[in-house]
Formats: structure tokens, C-alpha cells, sequence
């Protein structure tokens, strides 16, 4: 179902918060959970090193609401699945050690 571009513009602005409103509860969640701890770690420790992390995941978060939401006006929505888990990190790593050998 589409839905409204205003409210996804505001929510985009929130890391996770858009993936959320367009029904991507995991995707969602574990975009606020990393940005939350990088957040908090720039805070803890003082150093401005680790708001740089924060700001790329900032970023991706706002152009994957958008992406998301294309996609599903296209008709072809991915499916909700934690961050981790879509960037498929075991197929990576089988062609590292493939190409090791």
C-alpha cells in the first residue's frame, strides 16, 4: 500500500523510523539499534571520530525509506529483514575463502 509522501519525509529524517512506516519493522529496528549505539558511543567517549559512522547510517537510513518506498510502488518490495542479514555476509565470505584456497 502506498503511502503518504509527507509523513514519509518527516519519519525519513529519523534513523529506522521511516523503514517502520513503510511496514519494514526489522529493517527498522536494527537501522535505530546501530545508530543508537554509535550515537551513544560518540557520546560516551567525546570524540566527534565516531559521529562520522552515525552520519553514513543517517544517510543510508534516508535514501533506503525512498528506496523502499519506490521499490513498493514499483511492485517489488523486498523482504523485511534485519540490515545485517540483507547485506549478506556469508556469501561474502564464502568467495574470500574460495579465492584463498
Amino acid at each position: 500500500m502506498k503511502k503518504n509522501l509527507l509523513f514519509t519525509f518527516c519519519f525519513s529524517f529519523i534513523p529506522g523510523a521511516g523503514q517502520m512506516y513503510q511496514g519494514y519493522m526489522k529493517r527498522g529496528v536494527s537501522i535505530m539499534s546501530i545508530a543508537a549505539l554509535f550515537f551513544m558511543i560518540a557520546v560516551m567517549l567525546g570524540t566527534p571520530i565516531f559521529i562520522f559512522p552515525f552520519l553514513v547510517i543517517y544517510a543510508y537510513s534516508f535514501f533506503d525509506t525512498f528506496n523502499i518506498r519506490n521499490r513498493i510502488i514499483q511492485n517489488e518490495p523486498h523482504k523485511d529483514d534485519y540490515v545485517w542479514n540483507s547485506l549478506e555476509l556469508d556469501g561474502i565470505i564464502n568467495k574470500l575463502n574460495n579465492k584463498k584456497k
